[in-house]
């Protein structure tokens, strides 16, 4: 499976190391070139300098091949419009977006919900396991 990874963070490291060691085609874009090197030593990923917002940045990516977009950049708005030139220029069938600002109260408006789409909020996940984990101690 053809992936693309937005961000340049350590999301990113972990997902495109952890999906790389499953054999899928990893490709990260990011901003940083200097953390981009230091992704590429650590895991068999591609990476891709450059904005994530343009459509050149995609496009040499090779946008149109890939199956999933995984947009875990530290911007919000980059991992939005990342997440829909994805769905809507590229038909990429699988799109994730992470949003933890208080965008994500808005989520429905510019990320309806559809099929294969999946919007994360880390600090939800966070919150909801620890309180799982303060209510249900022995489970």
């Amino acid at each position: 499976m053809k992936i693309l990874i937005i961000g340049d963070n350590t999301y990113a490291e972990l997902i495109a190391k952890s999906l790389a060691s499953h054999d899928h085609d990893v490709s990260v874009i990011g901003e940083n070139a200097t953390e981009l090197a230091h992704l590429e030593e650590k895991a068999d990923i591609q990476t891709i300098s450059g904005k994530p917002t343009l459509p050149e940045t995609l496009d040499y990516a090779e946008a149109h091949d890939a199956d999933a977009i995984i947009c875990v950049s530290s911007r919000d708005e980059d991992n939005i419009i990342a997440c829909q030139l994805g769905r809507n220029l590229y038909h990429i069938d699988l799109s994730v977006c992470c949003i933890s600002s208080q965008l994500s109260q808005y989520e429905q408006y510019f990320l309806p919900n559809i099929a294969n789409h999946y919007t994360l909020n880390p600090i939800n996940i966070v919150g909801n396991t620890l309180m799982n984990l303060l209510n249900y101690p022995l489970c």
